[in-house]
């Protein structure tokens, strides 16, 4: 007869039943199996899903392994198993986000015929043993994003997309334009690129659609500083980057403190949301007395955010097709 049972989180379980033919009907590769008879272990063996063991006497059974259900067929009948259909039996699908360092894509499933998986971002792809040594990726295959690939394994897949804990949002060094301050100015995009303030567009992935976060920014000293404050701000278009409305983002301005190559990490936690797509940002230095327009003595080197959903390598959509 069948018997449905559970390792549980002691990854024992036993079954007391007497017969002479096993069957695996569902487990792991990590699975044991001791068939027991009078006390005296006849056979003390690593099984997997599909395995028969014919004609070995016994009366109690025990199954050590991790956490999981196991099913087998227990009795003195042998198992015979007829398939009705060569077609797989149910169909997953799920998103899954990817963070940073090697992360398990797929499971352990020995349920699973094939798995289709696309990325949204460049990944590595291997088993268990895929490493990563300061950037190097071992035991593992490069795949693009937006190629999807199939995986006819059951066992553990595991992929690698990025060390880095922090989203860049800005890599590049793009030297500041100054914009004059003025009591109640809200300035448009229109007017910003007219005065051309240097822009950069960057993009909000959907899954940081309506999530508040924070953005950091590096300034670096190109020239000797022509007054004795700064205010390096930034302003992004609200829902796109043909959008007029601009959000100002600011930070905490300084003096001559900075000589030149010297930069300077600014941190703020005003958090801000923002609609997923692609947005403008102008990269600008705003003060009294300034004239609109003209070049900064300061560049932004980079802007970036580290906000744990932001933060991310990429997101996975995974379709699964098991018995």
């Amino acid at each position: 007869m069948i018997y449905q049972t559970y390792t549980g989180e002691f990854g024992f379980t036993e079954i007391n039943k007497a017969g002479r033919y096993f069957h695996v009907l569902k487990a792991t590769q990590d699975t044991v199996v001791k068939l027991i008879n009078n006390g005296n272990v006849m056979l003390n063996t690593k099984v997997w899903q599909g395995m028969s063991l014919h004609n070995v006497q016994y009366d109690r059974i025990e199954i050590m392994a991790p956490n999981q259900e196991i099913i087998v067929w227990v009795g003195n009948v042998p198992f015979d198993f007829k398939e009705v259909s060569s077609r797989q039996k149910t169909l997953r699908g799920q998103e899954k986000i990817i963070g940073n360092g090697i992360q398990t894509l797929l499971e352990d499933d020995p349920s699973r015929v094939i798995a289709r998986v696309e990325m949204d971002s460049e990944f590595w792809l291997g088993g268990e043993d895929l490493k990563v040594i300061n950037g190097v990726v071992q035991n593992g295959r490069r795949y693009q994003a937006g190629q999807e690939i199939n995986i006819e394994v059951y066992g553990q897949v595991n992929c690698w997309i990025t060390d880095d804990a922090k989203a860049p949002l800005m890599t590049k060094q793009v030297r500041a334009g100054e914009v004059k301050w003025g009591y109640g100015k809200s300035w448009t995009r229109s007017e910003l690129m007219a005065a051309n303030i240097p822009y950069v567009d960057i993009y909000i992935p959907p899954r940081m659609n309506g999530v508040p976060f924070a953005i950091e920014a590096e300034i670096e000293a190109l020239d000797e500083p022509t007054r004795a404050g700064y205010t390096p701000k930034i302003f992004i278009t609200e829902a796109g980057p043909d959008t007029e409305k601009l959000i100002p983002i600011h930070w905490i301005g300084g003096g001559h403190a900075m000589e030149v190559g010297d930069k300077k990490i600014l941190y703020t936690g005003n958090e801000r949301v923002f609609s997923s797509g692609f947005h403008r940002v102008f990269l600008a230095d705003e003060g009294g007395g300034y004239v609109t327009g003209t070049q900064s003595w300061f560049s932004f080197n980079r802007l970036s955010t580290n906000n744990a959903i932001f933060a991310i390598g990429g997101t996975a959509q995974i379709t699964t097709e098991h018995n």
